[in-house]
């Protein structure tokens, strides 16, 4: 452990608490470890909690649907029926899982998917049983209200979702991190913000978020634009508020990415110059090797003369011309540095 470099581990307080958790006992062998939480569940967490400010009938209507096919095989041979008949692709309704991180996304993605065989489905069903279950999820399914939440969810879960898998592979990623939280992050202030902050100053985004002046007017929120058309079905004061709660989700999110992801930070700056593109374009920072080298534990270790000739050789490949000629572009960042080794 003492020659570890940095560790990355699940944010509950059993792992990273500030009391006698794993990360303490760490700490007590390694200072100067640096130390990560899991991304894919960070980024699980930010959707979960910005979508709380949402309407609670588009997610109840996924359950709706779900509880209504999942005991009756003969209610699911009768959709299938009707898939067919509406041209609608044959897949099952999922089943959206607390513990299996962004199935909402999937989940939402389906309902709407299958819009035009559910409503035929749920319109035979008021009208043959008369089921209370059934009139509640037609009705739903026919809110424009609702649509368009499940379409914003669809639409703005799509980048997280996106993300995250980015991030289950198992090739080296985290030099991407920094550049693809900041891209989001962008992205969800120019949909309701009147002007986007620079990268160098989005660790202050938590501040503007919540002025009221910054803010675009609340028709000119971006909702995605399937939700944009279905919005052309509402009330004005429908339209009002459902955008109202588009900007609070956007809000919602960015506030917990910053929360979880500490976007000024040096460490995770320099790491994302660890991008071989960078260095290949000449884009990468001189200081990034020493950033690197005063804040990771292995480094400190080292003695002066080592230190200060890995940074010469960092410094070296900035101003390389073999690089350029190496054919590096459409290679992965691992064999550029194992080359490099």
């Amino acid at each position: 452990m003492e020659k570890g470099c940095w560790i990355c581990s699940g944010g509950e307080n059993l792992m990273q608490g500030e009391r006698n958790s794993f990360f303490t006992k760490v700490k007590d062998v390694a200072p100067n470890l640096f130390v990560l939480k899991c991304y894919c569940h960070s980024f699980n967490l930010v959707a979960s909690l910005a979508c709380e400010v949402l309407s609670k009938t588009a997610e109840q209507l996924v359950h709706d649907v779900y509880n209504y096919f999942k005991l009756s095989p003969n209610r699911q041979k009768n959709f299938i029926e009707l898939q067919h008949f509406t041209v609608c692709e044959p897949h099952k309704i999922l089943k959206p899982y607390q513990t299996r991180w962004l199935s909402l996304s999937q989940c939402v993605n389906r309902i709407l998917e299958q819009c035009p065989a559910l409503e035929l489905f749920f319109i035979d069903e008021v009208a043959e049983t008369k089921s209370t279950q059934a009139t509640i999820v037609l009705n739903n399914l026919k809110t424009p209200y609702v649509k368009a939440t499940l379409e914003f969810i669809n639409f703005v879960l799509a980048d997280i979702v996106a993300l995250d898998t980015q991030f289950q592979s198992d090739d080296f990623k985290l030099h991407r991190l920094l550049p693809e939280v900041q891209k989001i992050l962008g992205m969800y202030c120019q949909n309701f913000m009147k002007e986007v902050l620079p990268v160098e100053k989005m660790s202050s985004l938590h501040q503007d978020v919540d002025d009221d002046m910054k803010w675009k007017d609340v028709s000119d929120v971006y909702p995605g634009i399937c939700a944009y058309e279905t919005l052309e079905s509402m009330k004005p004061r429908e339209r009002d508020s459902f955008l109202g709660r588009c900007r609070d989700w956007y809000r919602s999110a960015i506030k917990q990415i910053l929360k979880r992801d500490d976007v000024s930070s040096p460490v995770l700056k320099a790491i994302q110059d660890l991008n071989h593109i960078n260095i290949i374009n000449k884009t990468a920072s001189l200081s990034s090797g020493g950033i690197l080298f005063r804040n990771l534990s292995i480094m400190k270790q080292c003695e002066s003369d080592s230190i200060q000739l890995v940074d010469a050789q960092w410094r070296s490949l900035l101003i390389g011309e073999d690089i350029q000629k190496g054919g590096w572009d459409s290679k992965p960042t691992e064999e550029f540095w194992r080359e490099m080794k």
